[in-house]
């Protein structure tokens, strides 16, 4: 049902129009000329239809519904012609005054100004005097029977002749809102509907889904007025990405996700567009910004440029500046964590020019402001707690702060360093750690004290008073920490005398110690006076140098004590794998070495003579090896190998060959070797090469076949 908001404007409508919608409604006898869907519908046969009357020209606040009688439904000879409708909208919506069909659309779109779904104004501007409001302002109606595009719903409007235009079903939706009454001007049981932090926008009555327009849902909607709960439509959230993990609820799901149709997904909230309606009425909701500081509520409005941003403060730690940070709708309440001191200071120090703590440099130094904005250094004697306020001019004080003096020994914290008496301490007689007054104190007799203030200057372990003279008893008489510390004379002056407590009497430990560490005296102690007597005694000593030999005690001008003696120690262990030396402290050290030896198994005569020589035993771990490694040793006989093998200086005598003899003619060479020799031996003169032939055969070396050739003559 839509509101007039001019109760005097008129009526518009042209006399053709009048007339052909009365003489329809008349002519029809089998149905009625109000609305076949949506609200006020009449089931056809029924005779009766209730249909929300509309009043044409601006929309107001005066309602009013009408019964038809009837059910006016379209000429039989009427062709239907509905343009498309997109998001809920009415588009291109003309219409066609041809006798005997007022129910439907001209397909080629309307005819402006004046045809439907044309901007207009008032009802004048309108070829059928009906000016709408829909979302995307003030439109030319369309006129109609039963039939509407979505989001329309066919309505009688005006209180004279009947007459019947599509209708927008929501006007208002997602137009930002307040209350109830923001959106059910136009249409009739829309309700204000809370989006969260993103403020109030209108809903739109329905029965389901298909009853809103795109991206929209059909759900429950509480209404805190009333305590009732309607069907509205509400933009839905948008789903994507996620998981896709199966979910009860959001706490099923990952950081960032919720819980969307039993699958887990990233979820954006709704954001409500601001439509050609809200931007020309202006509309408003409120708005909130949350964190950790508190909640503010501000406004966002439609302009011509879109939806304004949030003017909602961003909530902060509440400060002295005459303004609710925290936006709990109090100024400059100050939270617990803030906190103020009050420092103190002597008059000496530095005095250095300062503007804060940090300026002096001097430990124990803080900046004394003396109430302005400089100041100077002084010896701080403490900062005292305060309860912080904020002054009229938004400045921060801090009332009730008590003076800071220095510490005294009084069970109060008179330096306001959290620290009470912290000056003030008692150390144990056998001890230099100190004790804190209010420690455990007292020792031997002493014992099951405390450090205590004896006054404004001294502390005292309480049980001092218990001190007594020490006595050989086994207590720690005097509290010093030790039993039974007290002298006991037996008349020797050698002995050290002390308390056996256990019998109550002294008992006698032996006295100072006259070792005088010399080899060459004899120590005693002096009974009568306690001193030491050491006397010289002749004979050997040790001098303490573990390689000499033969010490011994003597006592002239110039030493009394232990001389060595004039022989060194001998260290050889005629041992070729070891070195041999001596140590003062420690005498003999006999060392590993690797020596090696040269060896010969035969008579030395041979070394070196013919193919003998020498070999050489190797020392491993201080032994001397047993194998002669290398030795060539003489062999029984010759080779006739041209070496002399049995090492006699001669070689292969003895040695005759069978037949070989050569002759040399031209070719100058020589030949060695008697006739009847085993080997002949012949040699070329400048040449280096030989040949040899042995017994009956011959054996010629490379460059010798020359020679041969020239020799036998081929």
């Amino acid at each position: 049902m839509l509101m007039n908001r001019n109760l005097s404007a008129p009526v518009a409508l042209s006399l053709a129009s009048r007339l052909m919608l009365v003489a329809f409604c008349v002519g029809a006898t089998t149905s009625g000329c109000g609305e076949t869907a949506g609200e006020g519908s009449a089931d056809a046969g029924t005779g009766a239809g209730t249909n929300d009357s509309v009043i044409s020209g601006d929309l107001g606040e005066n309602t009013d519904t009408t019964t038809a009688a009837g059910d006016a439904s379209a000429d039989t000879g009427a062709s239907a012609d509905t343009n498309a409708v997109d998001g809920g909208k009415l588009e291109d919506a003309g219409s066609d005054t041809g006798a005997g069909d007022v129910s439907k659309a001209d397909t080629a779109g309307p005819v402006c100004p004046g045809g439907a779904n044309c901007s207009c104004v008032e009802a004048n501007d309108c070829d059928q005097g009906v000016c709408l409001d829909t979302a995307d302002g003030k439109k030319c109606a369309q006129t109609c029977t039963q039939d509407c595009p979505g989001g329309f719903t066919c309505k009688q409007v005006g209180d004279g002749d009947p007459v019947f235009v599509c209708v927008a079903n929501h006007v208002t939706i997602c137009s930002p809102c307040l209350t109830h009454s923001d959106c059910n001007g136009i249409n009739v049981g829309t309700l204000c509907l809370d989006y969260g932090a993103l403020g109030k926008f209108c809903g739109g009555a329905c029965k389901t889904d298909p009853d809103c327009p795109t991206d929209y849902a059909c759900v429950d909607a509480p209404d805190k007025e009333t305590g009732k709960i309607s069907k509205q439509c509400k933009l839905k959230a948008t789903v994507q990405g996620g998981s896709g993990a199966t979910c009860a609820v959001d706490a099923d799901c990952g950081t960032g996700e919720s819980c969307a149709d039993k699958k887990c997904a990233i979820v954006t909230a709704p954001m409500c567009p601001c439509s050609k309606w809200a931007k020309v009425f202006g509309k408003s909701t409120t708005c909130d910004a949350t964190n950790e500081f508190g909640t503010c509520t501000g406004k966002r409005t439609c302009l011509d440029t879109g939806m304004s941003p949030c003017s909602a403060a961003i909530p902060a730690v509440e400060t002295c500046n005459n303004i609710d940070d925290d936006c709990d709708g109090a100024t400059d309440k100050l939270p617990a964590s803030v906190t103020c001191t009050v420092a103190t200071y002597l008059d000496g120090g530095s005095k250095s020019a300062c503007t804060k703590d940090a300026d002096c440099t001097i430990a124990g130094e803080g900046c004394d402001l003396v109430g302005g904005t400089s100041g100077e250094c002084r010896t701080l004697i403490g900062a005292c707690p305060g309860e912080p306020k904020c002054g009229a001019k938004g400045e921060l004080l801090c009332a009730n702060a008590k003076k800071a003096t220095t510490e005294a020994c009084n069970g109060l914290d008179d330096d306001c360093d959290t620290l009470v008496d912290e000056d003030f301490s008692w150390k144990e007689p056998d001890s230099d750690k100190p004790l804190a007054v209010g420690a455990l104190c007292g020792q031997g007799a002493c014992a099951g004290g405390k450090v205590a203030c004896e006054n404004l200057i001294k502390a005292i372990c309480t049980t001092a008073d218990k001190v007594t003279k020490e006595s050989c008893d086994d207590k720690d008489n005097d509290c010093d920490g030790k039993v039974d510390d007290l002298a006991c004379d037996d008349g020797n002056e050698c002995t050290i005398d002390v308390c056996d407590g256990k019998s109550g009497t002294c008992a006698n430990k032996a006295g100072a110690d006259c070792n005088d560490t010399n080899p060459c005296t004899t120590d005693s102690c002096d009974v009568s006076t306690g001193k030491c007597v050491n006397t010289f005694a002749a004979g050997s000593c040790d001098d303490g140098d573990a390689c000499t030999v033969g010490d011994l005690c003597v006592d002239t001008a110039e030493k009394t004590g232990c001389a060595p003696g004039g022989a060194a120690k001998d260290c050889d262990d005629n041992n070729p794998c070891t070195d041999d030396s001596c140590d003062k402290l420690t005498g003999c050290v006999v060392m590993a070495n690797a020596v090696t030896q040269t060896c010969f198994g035969g008579d030395k005569k041979f070394i070196d003579v013919g193919t003998c020589k020498a070999g050489v035993r190797y020392c491993s771990k201080g032994v001397l090896g047993t194998t002669c490694e290398g030795e060539v040793l003489p062999n029984a006989s010759e080779a006739c190998d041209l070496k002399d093998d049995d090492c006699d200086g001669s070689i292969d005598e003895g040695c005759t060959a069978k037949s070989a003899e050569f002759f040399v003619s031209s070719t100058s060479g020589r030949m060695e070797g008697a006739k009847g020799a085993k080997t002949v031996y012949v040699h070329i003169d400048g040449d280096g090469t030989a040949g040899q032939s042995v017994g009956a055969k011959h054996t010629i070396w490379s460059g010798f076949v020359a020679w041969l050739v020239g020799v036998t003559g081929g």
